[in-house]
Formats: C-alpha cells, structure tokens, sequence
C-alpha cells in the first residue's frame, strides 16, 4: 500500500479535479473524461459541442513552481494536436489543476485555466 500511495492519491486528486470542473466552471461543456492514444495521454478534456470548444488539463497531485507548470502546459499543448476532434474547427483552451500552482495569477493572465487547491475551497 505504501509504495502505490502516491499514485492512488494522483488517482483521488483526478476524479475531484473532474468533480470540480462540472460543479463551479463558468463554461459549458457537455463531455469530460480522459483521453489517451497508444503512449499519449491527456488527464481531462471536456468538450462544447455546440461551440466546438475542447478544453484540455492536466492534473497533478503536486506543488509546482511556475516553470514547472509552463513546461507541463507546453506538453500539453504538444499532446493536444494528437486528439482528432474537429481539429480544424476547433477552439482550444488549456489548463492545469495541481495540488498548488506558484504564481498561478501570471499563467492565468495568459489565458491558462489554472486552478489549485485554494480555489476548491471558494464558495
């Protein structure tokens, strides 16, 4: 059990961040699970289908600094391309949903959807 912890708490951490995304997010969406694609995976996506908007996020059961944080969006984006959703048609958004997000406002003001512990406990 010890040495598998950390992986269930990651697990845990997934399933609330989802939880999380259908309860408070401003936008609509109408899907949200995981994606992968033989070694690619994507932790969240949520889909609009009536305005083809896809929103992709990476959750992560940690205290990251900001650099780490732009490197993992960076990723993602990379990974993004390989979900073939109205790729053409589309609008993208990216995010992160971590245990805590260092300076979480300067990614936010970039357009990132970055979210950490302290915003699951806003009213």
């Amino acid at each position: 059990m010890k040495q598998n912890y950390g992986a269930y708490q990651g697990f845990i951490f997934e399933k609330t961040a989802a939880e999380f995304l259908w309860k408070t997010m401003p936008f609509h969406f109408t899907k949200l699970g995981r994606w992968w694609h033989k070694d690619i995976e994507i932790d969240l996506i949520a889909l609009n289908e009536e305005q083809k908007e896809i929103f992709f996020f990476e959750c992560k059961w940690k205290q990251l600094k900001e650099e780490t944080a732009r490197r993992i969006l960076e990723k993602l984006k990379q990974k993004s391309k390989y979900v073939d959703w109205h790729k053409d048609k589309r609008k993208e958004h990216y995010g992160l949903i971590a245990k805590q997000v260092e300076n979480k406002g300067n990614l936010q003001k970039e357009g990132y959807m970055v979210f950490d512990l302290d915003d699951f406990c806003q009213p």
